[in-house]
């Protein structure tokens, strides 16, 4: 590719792109409506990714205790039961649980 033509392609994508936001955000004034439904939408979907993957966080440390059962070791359970429960309270605790752990770190550091 020459040089001149590269200038031209990056000077279409930087117009083009002007375009789009400048489409967009009259878009997004007016259709407020459409930018909550959006919005809405957004927010249904993260509530569905966040109910899978913590029904793949379940399978996994169950998974991961497999062999700590079949071996009987306390020790080893006990220790992956507390990675489970700090991780999954971290990464999946609401409201009151998520200020209770909130507490407990500040508390710590």
């Amino acid at each position: 590719m020459t040089g001149q033509s590269l200038k031209q392609a990056i000077t279409w994508t930087v117009i083009a792109l002007v375009l789009m936001t400048f489409a967009a955000t009259l878009m997004a004034l007016a259709a407020p409506d459409a930018a909550l439904a959006v919005s809405d939408t957004s927010q249904k979907v993260g509530d569905e990714a966040k109910g899978w993957l913590t029904v793949l966080f379940l399978v996994v440390a169950g998974f991961a205790a497999l062999p700590v059962i079949g071996r009987l070791d306390v020790g080893k359970g006990l220790a992956l039961a507390g990675l489970v429960l700090i991780l999954g309270g971290l990464a999946f605790a609401q409201g009151d649980v998520r200020s209770a752990i909130h507490g407990v770190w500040s508390s710590i550091g």
